[in-house]
């Protein structure tokens, strides 16, 4: 089997092929597009190629396969994959042939490819995330707005902000000038409800995602997103593992004598680890009684920490128990958890 590797980049990329047994290499720069990628594979021999795990990565290993091209997505983080590059010298031909040379020595570590089924739920949650976020925006403007000029806008859910802003009193002018973006928020919160109706669709075809949904404070967006993640859960040994994975744990910085413990890592998925957090925020205010252990626990380190220190370990505690029913497959019980 032949070797290679692609250097992908949003606009052209970097293919390289090992040649044979003298070293040399068959490079070529072609655009990154199905195209252009289909013209220079379809009726090679199959080959194994290496790319770096980025945001083309998984459409063009899809249609690599799909040409009969085995396809190694490496984890970028995995420094002896570019053992023969030098720092000093970096260009992307020399990236394609540390990548090639990495392919051909099985120098790599693979990384985790999401399932189609879950693509399609990442890709359902980035859109209501950017309609949430753009909300968001332009009803903090509105409301700085109006406390320029002494108006208030009475407090309640975002989703009905647009009704309640032209139900207030506000000056003639004043009213004129936001008026855009309360009709631009009305909107998007009709957006963002139906992007919540097509959640709760996926949501409930997916009894992964109801049984998460048993733990208390967790919703159908925090379900779906942690999921879609997390899958399958039997890729990791431990609730501690999973918990590292999201970025939920301290940075470490330790040699010798010397041990210095940081903020939390925020590696991994940054909305799964910001849902969990508001979770956690819930569930420190909820009276639900299944989840008096965790608020017990959260409750002695609100005393030592404060409150954020006290959601962030409730995350992580959340993404543990999460981990166990997605992996023990059954709805939450206390006693089936960890404390």
């Amino acid at each position: 089997m032949q070797y290679g590797a692609i250097d992908l980049h949003r606009r052209s990329s970097v293919i390289c092929l090992a040649g044979a047994a003298d070293g040399s290499y068959e490079e070529q720069t072609v655009g990154t597009s199905r195209a252009a990628l289909t013209a220079f594979f379809a009726g090679r021999p199959p080959c194994r190629i290496l790319i770096e795990s980025s945001t083309e990565s998984e459409w063009v290993a899809r249609l690599l396969e799909s040409l009969g091209h085995e396809v190694v997505v490496g984890a970028p983080s995995y420094a002896a994959m570019y053992a023969t590059r030098s720092r000093r010298i970096k260009t992307d031909r020399r990236d394609g042939r540390a990548l090639c040379d990495a392919c051909r020595a099985g120098r790599y570590k693979a990384a985790h490819r999401t399932a189609e089924p879950w693509r399609s739920v990442r890709k359902q949650l980035s859109v209501r995330d950017a309609l949430v976020r753009s909300r968001t925006r332009m009803i903090n403007v509105v409301r700085a707005l109006c406390r320029q000029e002494g108006c208030v806008i009475a407090s309640g859910s975002a989703d009905a902000f647009a009704a309640r802003a032209q139900q207030a009193q506000l000056p003639p002018e004043l009213a004129q000038t936001v008026r855009p973006l309360v009709r631009s928020i009305g909107l998007l919160s009709r957006r963002v409800d139906r992007c919540d109706r097509t959640l709760a669709a996926l949501a409930g075809g997916h009894e992964r995602v109801r049984r998460l949904m048993t733990l208390p404070c967790v919703g159908q967006v925090t379900a779906l997103a942690f999921a879609a993640v997390v899958e399958p859960a039997a890729r990791f040994a431990s609730p501690a593992a999973v918990a590292c994975y999201l970025g939920l744990v301290p940075s470490e910085d330790t040699s010798s004598d010397r041990r210095r413990v940081g903020r939390i890592t925020k590696g991994g998925d940054r909305r799964v680890r910001w849902l969990l957090v508001e979770a956690a925020h819930r569930l420190m205010r909820s009276k639900d009684p299944r989840a008096a252990d965790l608020r017990k626990w959260s409750g002695r380190v609100l005393k030592r920490r404060g409150r954020g220190p006290a959601a962030v370990g409730l995350a992580r505690k959340l993404a543990g128990r999460m981990w166990l029913i997605d992996k023990q497959e059954r709805d939450y019980e206390t006693r089936a958890c960890a404390p």
